[in-house]
């Protein structure tokens, strides 16, 4: 065992993708020793009995909050109190902005400041489960480690006994290897041992006769995985005739690795025997132990009227998916919607998109072996695509990924055998507010994305509603504008998104400075943006105000118009021109009570909350409200 176990402050620092505010000092020389962390609001008002000073720090709203009621003095003294007491670092989650002073004292004092774009929750608990397993107790055996069906099966045995040769024979079948001859074992928990492999031998077989082969070359990526809990472990031995082997399997027998106890097997080797199909059998069988563990728990649970479903869904995870031109947003959720953590990868259009689920679940995959899951803790995961959407999940184009038609969830359970569900990205987004956004509490909404293009999210009841053809709240190519001349990317003339999205924004700035010799802060602006367009409004410029007016009218019209069809209880405005703020909405809402049928004048219009989020959010929900009996 590694009695010195730490890690380096640098790897900590790439992992969670944390950006150095203080580049100048050095942290080569840095290490963590303990996986917790610390939230030091208490030590900000200066008491520090008990303060273990070894710990990550991490500053979130509440704390910058309360230092930000003080005095610029009394600020000053707190972090210096903190600072002083030789803590390893100080992250400020939410992307939070550390006060210039404060980065001065922090060199000073030759502390690190760090800032995460995530959520202090999610940062914290992504963090502690890294640093849990990166620090846990840690021996290195003998062995062959490999996931069978998704159960941990550690092959031991002497050398030469067969164990190389019966993993290739697994990944042959499909399953997938951890480590070949050295496998890294770490105490995660009194319960739980995970294995790896030792970076020199990661994802290589040595055969005997033939030398060392890389199986993630030869057999793909979805052949090997970075870690594994141990479930069980087979000891391969040479056959004795004279040893009686268990035959009915009415007893278990452990073998126990770092204080761990592990099911073990015994297992004879002769000519003939296919250990790789018994290796599956074993897998299988003790699988279906642990599920009828599992039914004689639901048994005494009777009493308090929980069923089988819901306890195999307890401490199951979902994901949310929301695919974009540029990035692929992936969230883990538990199945109440909290964020466990959020994550992106590249958007891949090359081929028109053809790796792009294969990138997903191989995503998906690294995120739950990071957390020590397999793909059986996953109860769902729901994809929000940037085209229409059929109530059966058909795919009905999608212009910006590449795609023609397309059954994406019998496509993504082919990289992954999970339940999937699909819905357009707008209405995924509008789900996500009426979950967990600013739309908590309503039945009814519209949501109206207002970025690139104009884009619309459509929830009635409670649900998403996509239409006969997958186009319902296609409000962007509502047509709003009369005698335009250039063509909307859907082919059609006149679109609302063509002025009120924000290329569509800029394109009326322009067409309005042409028009007019007035002065206007606008035309010193060479690479104009719908930003500078609403904040020259809000300065009071003419042209701007003239421009920002022009747009809201679209837009207060296009709204009247889906209001006397569908009547909604609220309007949500998001995207990218949505951050222009109540100004925004005020000016919307002034031209939506000129247009709108007189009962429904009265609706809401008001900023979505989640922001980019959103859409992972209206995903994860969409999955959870399908899951057929809270089993699927």
């Amino acid at each position: 065992m590694n009695g010195s176990e730490r890690v380096k402050l640098s790897k900590v620092v790439e992992k969670m993708q944390l950006e150095n505010m203080t580049p100048q000092i050095d942290i080569s020389g840095t290490w963590l020793h303990i996986p917790e962390v610390n939230r030091p609001a208490l030590q900000l008002t200066g008491f520090y009995n008990q303060f273990d000073n070894d710990r990550l720090q991490i500053i979130g709203n509440v704390e910058y909050s309360y230092l930000k009621s003080l005095s610029e003095t009394e600020r000053y003294e707190r972090y210096m109190q903190l600072l002083s007491s030789n803590i390893p670092c100080l992250v400020f989650c939410r992307g939070l902005e550390p006060e210039p002073k404060i980065l001065e004292l922090a060199v000073k004092c030759q502390i690190p400041i760090f800032k995460s774009q995530e959520a202090t929750s999610s940062f914290m608990a992504e963090v502690i489960g890294w640093l849990k397993v990166q620090l846990a107790p840690c021996i290195v055996i003998h062995g062959v480690l490999v996931d069978v069906y998704g159960v941990g099966v550690l092959i031991t045995g002497e050398s030469g006994i067969g164990k190389s040769e019966a993993a290739l024979e697994l990944i042959k079948r499909g399953h997938r290897l951890v480590t070949d001859d050295a496998v890294e074992i770490r105490k995660v928990s009194n319960e739980t041992l995970v294995g790896s492999a030792p970076g020199v031998t990661k994802y290589f077989i040595e055969l005997r006769g033939i030398g060392i082969i890389d199986v993630k070359t030869l057999f793909g990526v979805e052949s090997v995985k970075e870690t594994q809990q141990i479930d069980m472990v087979m000891q391969l031995e040479d056959w004795n005739k004279d040893r009686e082997y268990d035959r009915l399997g009415l007893e278990e027998e452990y073998t126990e690795y770092l204080g761990n106890k592990v099911v073990c097997h015994a297992l004879p080797v002769r000519p003939g025997r296919n250990l790789a199909v018994i290796v599956e059998a074993a897998a299988v069988n003790h699988r279906q132990k642990k599920w009828v563990i599992m039914r004689r728990r639901n048994y005494t649970a009777e009493y308090r009227k929980i069923s089988c479903g819901e306890m195999m869904m307890m401490n199951k995870v979902l994901f949310g998916i929301d695919i974009g031109g540029t990035t692929v947003k992936c969230g883990l959720f538990t199945l109440n919607g909290e964020l466990l953590e959020k994550s992106e990868i590249p958007t891949d259009k090359q081929d028109n998109g053809s790796r792009i689920l294969s990138d997903v679940a191989a995503h998906i995959r690294n995120i739950l072996e990071k957390r020590c899951l397999t793909v059986s803790d996953v109860a769902g995961v729901g994809i929000g695509v940037p085209g229409a959407v059929t109530p059966d999940g058909i795919v009905n184009k999608c212009v910006n990924l590449g795609w023609d038609i397309k059954d994406v969830a019998k496509e993504m359970q082919t990289f992954l055998p999970v339940f999937v569900k699909v819905g357009n990205d707008a209405n995924m987004a509008a789900l996500g507010e009426f979950w967990k956004g600013s739309a908590k509490g309503y039945q009814s909404v519209m949501l109206v994305t207002v970025g690139t293009g104009v884009g619309g999210g459509l929830i009635i009841d409670g649900k998403p509603v996509a239409g006969v053809h997958g186009a319902a709240a296609e409000i962007g190519h509502l047509p709003i504008v009369e005698g335009e001349q250039e063509a909307c990317n859907c082919g059609k003339k006149g679109c609302l998104e063509q002025a009120a999205s924000a290329t569509g924004i800029v394109r009326v700035a322009k067409r309005i400075l042409a028009a007019a010799e007035t002065e206007s802060v606008l035309r010193n602006i060479d690479n104009l943006t719908a930003k500078d367009v609403f904040d020259a409004a809000q300065a009071g410029d003419a042209l701007a105000v003239q421009t920002a007016e022009t747009v809201c009218e679209y837009l207060g019209r296009g709204l009247a118009c889906v209001a006397a069809v569908v009547d909604p209880e609220c309007f949500l405005i998001g995207g990218g021109v949505s951050k222009a703020g109540k100004y925004f909405t005020d000016l919307i809402g002034k031209y939506y009570q000129k247009h709108a049928f007189h009962p429904s004048r009265g609706t809401k219009i008001v900023t979505a909350q989640l922001g980019n989020d959103a859409g992972m959010y209206g995903a994860a929900k969409l999955a959870a409200d399908n899951i057929k009996n809270g089993a699927e």
